[in-house]
């Protein structure tokens, strides 16, 4: 199935509680053995692309016939896949952006080819949708394109450099048929010839894998194996801390997020191998929890409202102060400390296949967005939330 949430690795004991601690351990030991070249084909690596929108094309189930879609062509009460250039005027038009544009450029250059009516539904991120948006150097056989915020950029010495669309396929799907018009698409795969794909003087296609010619230092998985030790002990989850984590997980999370851009923080002390102070954290997390809760009791209409979500707020702060929180923290570190090891490890060097490479010219030295680690039907983004956030933050000041 199509993932709608695409959890970080390093989110996953806050989402999942401690099946997360699980998954997070089983993500982290694949990754290792495909870094030291000893993969499955059960688990693959591939690039997280920041293209400019998903888009879905191929054969509908109930109809047979080509469509287009963004994800609402998967919604169970209105899905809005799209026959005709009329679908998607009637659906996409008012959308912002440019939404109804890309659809209508899409559908144009696949409608007529046959290999996406046999039965597949491929998930795809649009890279370009009119050849004026890329910076084509022909004397140096060069592309540079913009898609959303990361810049890209590949040869065009194995690719076509004038194709009026640029798509990275991410996965093959076969759909079936739900309640209603709901779609649904399951047996995953990405076992397809990206070069059959290549056949279509419409398009440029990309394949979102990575292929790894790399060790992995032994120290680095001595660190990561000790860590992993401790992370996944039964002993170091009270029941008093599985309690509390399903309750403050929602606000943790937004906490994290509200400090990325502050000069100290937990992803830069893990990034740097630097110890943390986990009461001093904790305390400045209560103290935002307050701001927060008290906040939202401020938006509701009724005493009893605010009343209840006060006390909702002094309930976990009971919490935190019973159950070992700073335990959270610290496990939480560690995550962050791994996913930047296994980051380390995937950008740096000449590590990386692939055809479409981070940065608008052969000496940048952007990271590109990230990757996504596919285990079975569990997929997961590894992302570094500082560089991503910069970045953000750098383009909207332009």
């Amino acid at each position: 199935m199509i993932k709608q949430h695409l959890p970080h690795l390093d989110d996953l004991l806050v989402e999942r509680g401690l099946q997360g601690v699980t998954d997070f351990s089983n993500h982290v030991e694949h990754i290792i053995k495909h870094l030291i070249d000893e993969s499955d084909p059960s688990t693959q690596i591939g690039q997280k692309v920041d293209g400019s929108m998903m888009v879905l094309a191929g054969s509908d189930p109930f109809t047979g016939d080509f469509f287009v879609s963004t994800k609402s062509g998967l919604s169970q009460k209105n899905p809005r896949r799209c026959f005709c250039h009329a679908d998607i005027e009637h659906y996409y038009e008012d959308m912002q952006g440019d939404v109804y544009k890309t659809l209508l450029a899409v559908f144009d250059a696949l409608v007529d080819d046959p290999r996406f009516t046999h039965s597949y539904v491929y998930q795809m991120e649009v890279l370009w949708w009119d050849i004026n948006q890329l910076d084509i150097d022909r004397e140096m056989s060069h592309v540079s394109l913009t898609p959303n915020i990361i810049p890209y950029h590949y040869s065009t010495i194995h690719h076509a450099k004038d194709t009026p669309i640029g798509l990275v396929v991410h996965d093959r799907y076969t759909p079936f048929k739900g309640e209603g018009q709901h779609m649904i698409l399951d047996k995953r795969s990405r076992a397809y010839d990206i070069n059959v794909i290549n056949r279509n003087e419409n398009v440029t296609f990309f394949d979102g894998t990575i292929t790894i010619d790399a060790g992995f230092r032994t120290h680095d998985i001595i660190t990561i194996q000790a860590a992993l030790d401790g992370l996944v002990k039964p002993e170091f989850y009270s029941d008093l801390f599985l309690e509390a984590l399903p309750k403050i997980s929602k606000y943790l999370q937004k906490y994290l997020r509200s400090t990325l851009l502050q000069d100290d923080n937990i992803y830069t002390a893990a990034k740097a191998g630097d110890s943390i102070n986990h009461a001093l954290l904790l305390k400045d997390f209560v103290a935002w929890l307050r701001d927060v809760m008290l906040e939202e009791a401020s938006k509701l209409k009724t005493s009893k409202g605010q009343q209840r979500k006060k006390d909702e707020f002094n309930r976990l702060h009971m919490l935190m102060c019973t159950a070992e929180i700073e335990s959270v923290i610290w496990k939480i570190y560690w995550m962050v400390r791994i996913k930047g090891l296994l980051l380390d490890h995937l950008e740096n060097g000449n590590k990386l296949n692939s055809i479409l490479q981070p940065g608008l010219n052969y000496s940048s030295n952007t990271i590109g967005e990230g990757f996504v680690h596919f285990m079975g039907d569990d997929h997961v983004k590894l992302v570094d939330k500082l560089y991503f956030t910069k970045t953000h933050i750098q383009h909207n000041r332009k």
